[in-house]
Parts: C-alpha cells; structure tokens; sequence
C-alpha cells in the first residue's frame, strides 16, 4: 500500500533527478537521497520500478549514460568508466 510518505519522496526524487539534475553530481546517490527524503530505499525502489521500469540506482545510471552521451556528441567530452 502506497503512503502519503513514499508518494511525496517518490515525486521529490523525481524533481531532484530531472528539474536539478542532481545526478550530475557523481557523489549523489540513490541511498543518499532516500536519506535525505526520509524513506526507505527499498520501499521508493518498489514504486520507481513500478512507475517508471527503473530501480533508483538504474535510473540514476541511465540518466548519467544519457549526459555523457550528449556531451560526447556535442563535444567531444567524456570521462572515464
């Protein structure tokens, strides 16, 4: 059963992963954010695959595969894997 808790961090998680782009930031990590929004990773890793398709570790590693893409293409940049 979905709480009003996990629903809010759920959407926090959301605006921290594609409005502020946190995942810019290699020390930003899924466990670190569900300390900081006060939830379980377990519990916000349940409603991300179920909403989403991605666990939080993979979302945020999709996201960071998309920017070193486009950085790349653009120009010529990457770092290191």
């Amino acid at each position: 059963m979905k709480t009003d808790a996990i629903l809010l961090a759920y959407e926090r998680f959301c605006r921290l992963v594609t409005e502020e782009r946190l995942y810019i930031d290699p020390a930003f990590s899924f466990p670190a954010a569900c300390r900081w929004l006060g939830v379980s990773p377990h519990e916000l890793d349940l409603l991300l695959e179920k909403e989403l398709g991605f666990s939080g570790e993979a979302l945020l590693a999709h996201f960071r595969a998309q920017l070193e893409t486009r950085l790349r293409e653009q120009y010529g940049l990457s770092w290191g894997s």
